[in-house]
């Protein structure tokens, strides 16, 4: 699962699944998830790979389906 994979990436985050309805929890699971399988999109500021990793799985940008995803955070970029 996504937490699982984060958490698993970045051991200091600790918790439980359920912690993932802390706002500021969320987002250190949401940034381990993205260094541990989007670290060059990272640093590049890349963030439609992000935004498909992100709804897509590890394998997100070569998904086409993820593109919907894209077009709609695009939007509040």
């Amino acid at each position: 699962s996504y937490w699982r994979d984060a958490v698993n990436f970045d051991k200091s985050i600790g918790g439980r699944y359920d912690d993932c309805a802390n706002y500021n929890y969320s987002i250190k699971v949401v940034t381990a998830y993205l260094n541990r399988y989007a670290k060059a999109a990272v640093l590049k500021r890349d963030y439609k790979t992000q935004a498909e990793i992100h709804n897509g799985g590890p394998n997100g940008a070569n998904q086409k389906a993820t593109n919907v995803y894209w077009q709609k955070v695009k939007r509040h970029l």
